[in-house]
């Protein structure tokens, strides 16, 4: 009951905030190109003191049943973010709350989405990384062109809208 609580008044304080992913971290037009895979393996590897082996492992088991914790406060992964988003999501989903640029992709951001991803939960979260990984419908698969983390960083990101 109490996560409902607090679901609920957080989905209120959204509302009220306005809340949107372009207002975590670094501005919306500072965002960077996405990385190829080897490298953002290198970083993160180097980030967390692990050798490229031991990363790429730590990665495969993202894509199983462990989930990282990705603070988009976090100004250099939020710019990485906003990149991924407008390189390889925008084209068809467009900005978000607004009408997708591709009539068959679904919209991204808004009210309902937002109640939608906040009662969802890990759930919904883990869906939505099977989506973006696995590819649906028109949608293409986007594993093997991302790492698993970068996934889940998209998966952080579009929960934020």
């Amino acid at each position: 009951m109490e996560g409902r609580v607090l679901r609920s008044w957080v989905l209120v304080m959204m509302y009220l905030l306005g809340g949107c992913a372009t207002t975590l971290g670094a501005a919306y037009q500072d965002q960077m190109k996405p990385e190829t895979v080897a490298r953002w393996l290198s970083w993160r590897a180097s980030e967390a003191g692990r050798n490229l082996d031991e990363q790429s492992l730590w990665d495969q088991r993202l894509a199983q049943d462990v989930r990282p914790k990705l603070d988009l406060g976090d100004a250099g992964l939020a710019r990485r973010a906003h990149g991924i988003y407008h390189q390889r999501c925008s084209p068809c989903h467009g900005t978000p709350g607004q009408k997708p640029n591709l009539p068959i992709a679904p919209a991204l951001g808004g009210q309902g989405y937002r109640f939608g991803m906040l009662m969802g939960g890990d759930n919904m979260a883990r869906g939505i990384f099977d989506v973006i990984s696995k590819g649906r419908n028109q949608m293409p698969a986007f594993a093997g062109q991302m790492t698993n983390e970068q996934i889940w960083l998209m998966v952080e990101y579009l929960r934020s809208f």
